[in-house]
């Protein structure tokens, strides 16, 4: 496994690219400057998978990327729980973490990378 940081996404506060074979994800992060009035850390996680990633050109019907996955949704859910423990105590800015999957070979899944690049 290859991660990578500071090449992709400069205007993102954060971002890696996680390699492993012919997969590879990158995950960028960006947050507020000012903190939120509330006593919670206000973290969002964003997984999609791509269709032009494993190769293939949607048709007319599937052009634009549909709604979100059962799939999606349980990987930005695993992401949110295991990064979440990582912030400081008090870190109340509004954050924003999303994965994007570049490319996909089939053999190694995606899901594991975005988990570690994140």
């Amino acid at each position: 496994m290859e991660i990578s940081s500071g090449r992709f996404a400069r205007f993102a506060d954060g971002s890696a690219v996680a390699q492993l074979g012919e997969t590879s994800v990158m995950v960028t992060a960006v947050s507020k400057t000012k903190p939120t009035s509330s006593q919670f850390m206000p973290l969002v996680v964003d997984y999609r998978q791509k269709a032009a990633a494993a190769g293939r050109i949607p048709t007319n019907y599937l052009r634009r990327e549909l709604g979100t996955t059962d799939n999606e949704i349980l990987t930005s859910r695993l992401i949110d729980r295991s990064i979440r423990p990582l912030f400081p105590p008090g870190y109340f800015y509004d954050t924003q973490v999303l994965c994007n999957l570049l490319a996909v070979d089939g053999v190694n899944d995606p899901d594991v990378l975005a988990i570690n690049a994140g």
